[in-house]
């Protein structure tokens, strides 16, 4: 099946979602942090609402990235994809990403007549994902920015992308 588009063409694409997905993560990571440091800098009685909604942008990009990098980065970059993100994706996959963006983003429970997981359940959640605290997985991210912008540059030198 011939592909609707050149590999130039989704090459500039994955490129601008690593760019996307590189500051979903750092704003998740910012946002958490000072909910986490200084709250009352967001004048609110509920900080904690702010460090899951953190944690929720970071969850989700690292889902949609997970998603790029089997179905278009691979496939662009091929012997050049640089080895950080193949363990990256290892990584997530044994964090179990997904399943954990289920229960602590949307709130699924494990079974249809089950309620949503209580407060200390997404403390759980966050615990087995390997982080003792929350801090913890937003100063993990700055791993992960790293190896994202070496993938989106090793995109860039490959196809010759301009920075836009």
């Amino acid at each position: 099946m011939t592909s609707l588009y050149s590999d130039q063409d989704l090459a500039a694409s994955a490129f601008q979602i690593l760019n996307d997905l590189l500051g979903e993560i750092h704003a998740g990571r910012i946002v958490g942090w000072l909910a986490l440091k200084t709250p009352s800098i967001f004048g609110t009685k509920h900080p904690q609402y702010l460090t899951r909604m953190a944690i929720g942008a970071i969850v989700i990009a690292l889902y949609k990235f997970e998603d790029l990098w089997n179905h278009q980065l691979l496939i662009l970059l091929t012997d050049q994809a640089p080895p950080r993100g193949s363990n990256l994706i290892a990584q997530l996959k044994q964090m179990k990403v997904r399943e954990f963006r289920s229960l602590f983003i949307a709130h699924y429970s494990g079974h249809k007549k089950f309620p949503k997981p209580a407060p200390s359940k997404l403390e759980d959640l966050i615990k087995a994902q390997g982080f003792a605290t929350d801090e913890d997985l937003f100063i993990w991210t700055q791993d992960v920015l790293e190896i994202l912008e070496e993938i989106r540059n090793s995109l860039q030198a490959k196809f010759k992308l301009e920075i836009q």
